[in-house]
């Protein structure tokens, strides 16, 4: 595909520049995570290939995306009973890619694609990353409240077969459930990896058939579909910032929204949002301060 070496060079280049990262650590000290500051902020970038598919036996519809991503966070710490520490803040990610789709439409490649994401978050840290504790580190569970927006821009793109795209709107609302581990190495290298559980709320999705002189049709997702992410993270210091980098996947797993009725379908006939799956992998960097 088209734009593969792009994507690869930008996860190659993530990956060396965590490794290069990782040789000049401070070894004198531990890194300024968030649990021993007031108030931290993160500034990041990604790169990760997105495949979609849509789940009834019946069909065969793909959808192939490479993004490229920029991240960005704040996090409060207050101090509670013993080394553990109150948490709460919010994170961000706007993601740009192109993407290679495959249905009974035909295939069509290029049409550009966003991806949008903010949360709040709060919980507990439990254990501090300057004294021995229990945990060896610290351990954080969270929850919180998602919001994912999603925008695809077919309008005036045509098909291999002559078909005519449109554009597509999804907004899901969400709750993060999520636990992080980080364990500090003796040279001061951190390493943290995460899980999360994200049940969807509701979403909805806007389907601008107009665009091919049809009805827009309006679906809604009710508690229907959840997601699952997880990371690694290693961190150092480097130049009095904390830089991070690791692998992350996220998948998100939705089943039939309503139906909804359109005038261009018989009496009974509506359209629906089909079932599907969507899986992200790929890297991340970010520096903390």
């Amino acid at each position: 595909m088209k734009h593969a070496p792009f994507f690869s060079s930008l996860l190659i280049a993530t990956a060396t520049i965590a490794f290069a990262g990782s040789l000049l650590a401070d070894d004198q000290g531990f890194p300024n995570y968030a649990a021993e500051k007031a108030n931290t902020f993160s500034l990041g970038i990604e790169g990760f290939r997105d495949h979609y598919r849509e789940t009834p036996s019946n069909v065969d519809v793909t959808d192939d995306t490479n993004y490229g991503s920029i991240t960005g966070s704040w996090m409060h710490s207050a101090p509670m009973i013993n080394q553990d520490r109150f948490m709460f803040g919010i994170d961000g990610r706007a993601s740009y890619g192109t993407d290679n789709y495959h249905s009974p439409s035909g295939t069509e490649s290029g049409t550009p694609e966003y991806e949008f994401e903010g949360r709040i978050l709060t919980g507990v840290q439990f254990g501090s990353f300057l004294e021995e504790t229990p945990f060896h580190g610290s351990l954080f569970p969270y929850l919180g409240l998602g919001l994912r927006y999603y925008r695809y821009d077919g309008k005036g793109r045509i098909t291999s077969i002559g078909d005519l795209s449109y554009d597509r709107r999804i907004t899901q609302s969400y709750v993060p459930i999520g636990v992080t581990y980080t364990y500090i190495t003796d040279g001061g290298i951190s390493i943290a990896p995460n899980f999360e559980f994200d049940p969807i709320i509701r979403g909805y999705v806007d389907s601008r058939l107009s665009n091919d002189r049809l009805q827009d049709v309006e679906n809604t997702q009710n508690h229907d579909g959840y997601g699952l992410r997880s990371e690694v993270m290693v961190g150092w210091n480097a130049a009095n910032i904390n830089w991070q980098a690791g692998p992350f996947v996220r998948f998100w797993s939705f089943q039939n929204s309503d139906v909804v009725p359109t005038n261009f379908l018989p009496p009974g006939k509506g359209l629906e949002e089909p079932s599907n799956n969507r899986i992200q992998y790929g890297l991340a960097l970010k520096a903390l301060w």
